[in-house]
């Protein structure tokens, strides 16, 4: 599977809200609990316009939205990495693919820029 990114959108709001409150995604993040709707889209709202997060879409050769990769950049060399698969996308090698493609560390991508 070749994986396509693109950038986050208010309009990935449901499938975020989704992925995010999943039982298995929760088990495995940093905030465990459950958030609500509201709060989920006030925060994507917030977090797409911070210029120190980069924030991206993984579509796979079906055209479906498959994973998401967040880097929230601490500095010049150091980012924070979120990745989130969609539950039914799962064990396809889309995680690997999300971070290599999109790392903004990725001296390839760099040069693609």
């Amino acid at each position: 599977m070749d994986l396509i990114l693109r950038e986050a959108k208010l309009e990935d709001c449901d499938d975020l809200y989704h992925w995010k409150n999943d039982p298995v995604s929760r088990e495995q993040s940093f905030n465990r609990e459950e958030v609500s709707y509201e709060e989920h889209c006030g925060w994507l709202k917030e977090a797409l316009k911070d210029s120190n997060r980069l924030f991206y879409i993984g579509i796979d050769d079906k055209n479906e939205k498959c994973g998401v990769a967040r880097f929230d950049i601490k500095d010049e060399f150091f980012a924070e990495v979120h990745i989130n698969i969609a539950p039914e996308k799962r064990r396809k090698g889309i995680g690997s693919q999300l971070i290599s493609k999109s790392c903004p560390f990725n001296p390839r991508r760099r040069k693609a820029r």
